[in-house]
């Protein structure tokens, strides 16, 4: 059995203290470090929505190309916050000028719709004829991220693509009459729209 001298006894508790004083040193450097990352992506965060408001002021095409830059990043990096965020809290705001609703729809697009086809079939219509101007759409930042056809996997977008032998497999269902029902307002809607090549030369003249 070895018995430890008062100098042993002293020089460990000297070399343990001297290593929780550096473990706490590095604790204190690792977190004023992660408080300055937290200040630098924080102010890179205000830098970024000064940015936004002065684009939304310029262009809607601007605002929608760097809100759609800024969605990418933040889903592939993580988030600091200033402050404890709570559920139903609003943590991203877009303004209603910048939204594709059926109030701000071009007039000369607006012109060829008549006042009797619902709010729905006239975004649809907007939405066609942007998406087939592509790149040169203003609205193409949001467009090209909207699902396609092939992706719509839930009930009521799934049955309004069905055709008339599908439609018969579900002749006993309680949704079967709904989904006609849809349809047919869905005609009604869009024969009530000018031809498809006026709705085009129109918005090509905007």
């Amino acid at each position: 059995m070895l018995i430890a001298s008062h100098e042993t006894t002293a020089a460990v508790l000297t070399w343990n203290l001297d290593k929780m004083r550096k473990a706490q040193a590095e604790v204190m450097l690792a977190t004023v470090r992660c408080e300055e990352i937290a200040r630098e992506k924080y102010k890179a965060a205000k830098e970024e929505l000064h940015q936004l408001e002065e684009d939304m002021k310029r262009s809607p095409t601007e605002y929608l190309n760097r809100l759609s830059s800024q969605i990418d990043t933040c889903l592939s990096e993580s988030l600091f916050v200033s402050k404890a965020i709570k559920a139903g809290d609003c943590i991203l705001k877009v303004s209603y000028r910048v939204q594709i609703t059926a109030d701000n729809i071009p007039a000369k697009i607006k012109s060829l719709i008549s006042e009797e086809v619902a709010n729905v079939a006239k975004l649809a219509v907007l939405l066609l004829i942007e998406g087939k101007l592509g790149h040169d759409s203003q609205w193409n930042p949001y467009i090209c991220r909207l699902p396609w056809q092939e992706e719509l996997h839930n009930t009521a977008g799934f049955l309004f693509i069905l055709n008339e032998s599908e439609l018969e497999m579900i002749h006993q269902s309680s949704v079967y009459w709904e989904t006609i029902n849809q349809k047919s307002q869905i005609e009604r809607d869009f024969l009530a729209i000018r031809p498809r090549q006026s709705l085009l030369q129109a918005n090509n003249t905007l």
